[in-house]
């Protein structure tokens, strides 16, 4: 864990993105650690630098999307580079590596006028307005007798059933079980 010193430290270096070269952006070897593992990197680190970069390269427009997927572990104790590719579209890809090896991969799109939320929300009329705290279905069926849920990825499912393993302990709090 860091102390009030070493966040705010890590939190001016973070911004402390330069050009290394051509589309290739370097960071500092400060970076902020994650809470499980001290050594590796916060994964909402690798996001907000590459919305860092990608503001610098478009000033005067708006984010409308940010896509992260992250392929591998970070060290929080190497430099990380940023390969900016624009594509069509008004996309722009980041691929962030570190010693060679790929950390994540994002897309981001700006436009030329912001985008309200309400505008993008889209409203599903069998949306179920019931819906309880994952832990308080007794059974796998009850979740399951959504009728969306049919619909739903089998990475969904899983999760699901996954959340249905959690159990609530009073002082402690949810705990997986299984």
């Amino acid at each position: 864990m860091h102390s009030n010193e070493e966040f705010w430290k890590i939190f001016i270096d973070v911004q402390k993105i330069e050009k290394f070269d051509g589309n290739t952006w370097r960071t500092s070897k400060n970076h902020v650690r994650g809470e499980v593992f001290n050594d590796r990197i916060y994964g909402g680190q690798l996001v907000a630098q590459s919305y860092i970069i990608a503001k610098s390269l478009f000033p005067g427009k708006y984010l409308s999307k940010i896509e992260t997927n992250f392929i591998g572990p970070g060290t929080a104790l190497e430099v990380m580079d940023y390969h900016v590719e624009n594509l069509p579209n008004n996309l722009t890809k980041i691929i962030v590596k570190q010693n060679g090896k790929f950390i994540s991969k994002s897309f981001l799109r700006f436009d030329e006028v912001p985008h309200s939320l309400i505008e993008n929300v889209h409203v599903d009329e069998n949306l179920q307005t019931n819906i309880q705290h994952p832990t308080s279905y007794c059974e796998m069926e009850e979740l399951l007798n959504n009728p969306d849920i049919n619909n739903y990825p089998k990475e969904h499912k899983l999760f699901i059933e996954s959340v249905c393993s959690l159990k609530f302990f009073e002082n402690v709090g949810i705990v997986g079980v299984g």
